[in-house]
């Protein structure tokens, strides 16, 4: 009877965790408020465990942890402390991508040595997956020693996954505010282009100054590239002032301030102001006619630009929430479920223990099975959100390990014709990934091909993928409406500036064909 007892534990932990999954994949899905629902993780985290406390930091823009959300009475873990990686063994996480334990009786670290003062002796990270890197770390610290066993790894993992889907904040779509914030982030595209425009316009006017200002996180206006003269001292013109001008909604005025003579010129989108470009003559020096006109063609280059950056991040954006919306649904439909079994398994296994022991054997086999079935499709999810080996190891070898994959997990016979590393952006290299990733693993789980083929080749002034298998395929709609994952690989290929195109029949397979510019 103790026997049964002991073995129906874990069970029923795994059980207890497969209604959390559920439960915090419907706020997630709901949109509930991303700081409850991150604290609710770090309850069940601390609960499944029997953790002293619970905590989930997400790496900011400046790569500082920010402690989001806590559970269990630990002084030094609250919610909004900023934590450097470097004095922190979580830091370890974000470089290593993969979990770390430690006892913190001898730490190095600043951060666990206050743990260790309020009386805890071990601490273990996990790395909480971002799409393509590691969005934070999940940490439980005990107040007992020992070596941290496979069970917790395996009821931390999903809960790490599940902070993976909540959504950042100040997203991107609708919040004319962070356009600054796009083209700080995005220097290669945005940036440096706006950059080169307002030196352009400094080396062939009179100009003292010239400056592109947009919305910040606060709707406050930010210069994001500047270009001074050598008779300038003051730097850009203050961004209060170009706000007032703004709204005077007078863009052909000179103006005349004590600081010299001011072009105010707003960045239009449709109906919506996006920012303005300020070009700003000596006092008593007025523009000639074709200096105007470079300035006011400099503002609509400059308008577009940003309006690209903002289309662009949006269209990001949308892609980063279906694949949220999708991993929720595949958590809840494979991973939970698989759960939800073993517990019943595991139950049903204690029961037949006190009277038919062969049988009870039988039963542990099963729940073994299916244990190892739902931590490979769990590792699969995983590595969905967090593809390695494309950061390490470049396009082509990250395309091939996806075939190795392929061929162990389902057995499908591969064949690739890759050629040489392609000299694309890495947004380029990104969206590729995913298509792939999408597309090999709809051919595995939907179309049950025998046989995939995964080609890449340079086609002037593009790049193009192909996925071809020999599955059942499907009707063809045009539009696929109703096909997430399809939908998904378009919108990557279209974010990336090219297309997407399938071609398939029922009982003929399908070919997925990904063209994008070699440099998006």
């Amino acid at each position: 009877m103790v026997t049964a007892q002991r073995q129906a534990r874990p069970a029923d932990r795994y059980a207890q965790l497969g209604r959390a999954i559920t439960e915090l994949n419907a706020d997630v899905r709901q949109g509930r408020d991303r700081t409850e629902v991150l604290e609710r993780i770090c309850v069940h985290a601390r609960t499944l465990t029997t953790a002293s406390s619970a905590t989930t930091m997400i790496a900011d823009q400046d790569g500082v942890l920010v402690v989001r959300a806590v559970a269990g009475p630990v002084a030094t873990w609250l919610p909004g402390v900023r934590v450097p990686v470097g004095d922190t063994l979580a830091g370890t996480v974000l470089r290593e991508r993969g979990p770390i334990s430690a006892g913190l009786r001898r730490s190095v670290y600043r951060y666990e040595q206050a743990l260790a003062a309020a009386g805890l002796r071990r601490v273990l990270y996990l790395p909480i997956p971002g799409y393509g890197s590691v969005a934070g770390v999940l940490g439980v610290a005990y107040r007992r020693g020992g070596a941290v066993t496979a069970r917790e790894l395996r009821l931390l993992e999903p809960l790490a996954a599940v902070a993976g889907l909540v959504p950042p904040p100040d997203s991107v779509p609708g919040n004319p505010g962070g356009l600054a914030a796009i083209a700080a982030r995005d220097p290669g595209r945005s940036r440096d282009r706006l950059q080169a425009l307002v030196e352009r316009v400094v080396a062939m006017t009179g100009t003292t100054d010239c400056a592109v200002y947009l919305p910040g996180a606060g709707r406050t206006l930010t210069p994001i590239a500047v270009a001074t003269g050598e008779t300038n001292g003051d730097g850009p013109v203050d961004p209060s002032t170009v706000s007032r001008l703004l709204a005077e909604r007078r863009p052909a005025t000179l103006w005349h301030l004590a600081s010299g003579s001011l072009l105010c010129l707003p960045l239009p989108a449709g109906r919506t102001v996006l920012g303005a470009l300020c070009a700003r003559w000596p006092d008593g020096v007025e523009p000639d006619p074709a200096e105007r006109m470079l300035v006011n063609l400099t503002a609509g280059e400059a308008a577009s630009l940003v309006d690209s950056g903002r289309r662009r991040a949006g269209a990001e954006e949308q892609v980063a929430a279906r694949e949220r919306e999708w991993l929720a649904r595949e958590l809840h439909d494979s991973v939970v479920q698989t759960l939800y079994g073993i517990s019943l398994g595991a139950g049903a296994a204690g029961e037949l223990l006190r009277n038919d022991t062969a049988q009870a054997q039988q039963s542990v086999a099963w729940i073994h099975e299916t244990a190892v079935a739902g931590l490979t499709e769990m590792h699969g999810l995983i590595q969905r959100l967090r593809p390695d080996a494309l950061a390490d190891n470049g396009l082509i070898a990250a395309l091939g390990r996806l075939l190795e994959t392929l061929h162990t997990l389902h057995g499908c016979r591969t064949t690739a014709e890759l050629g040489p590393e392609p000299a694309v952006s890495p947004e380029v290299r990104q969206a590729l990934y995913r298509v792939a990733q999408e597309a090999i693993a709809n051919a595995a789980k939907h179309a049950r091909a025998g046989q995939v083929t995964l080609r890449l080749y340079a086609h002037d002034p593009n790049v193009v993928l192909e996925i071809i298998d020999d599955g059942q395929g499907f009707t063809s709609s045009g539009d696929f409406r109703g096909r997430l994952g399809i939908r998904s690989m378009r919108e990557r290929a279209e974010a990336a500036g090219g297309r997407l195109d399938i071609i398939t029949a029922p009982g003929r397979g399908t070919v997925v064909r990904a063209e994008v510019p070699i440099s998006a």
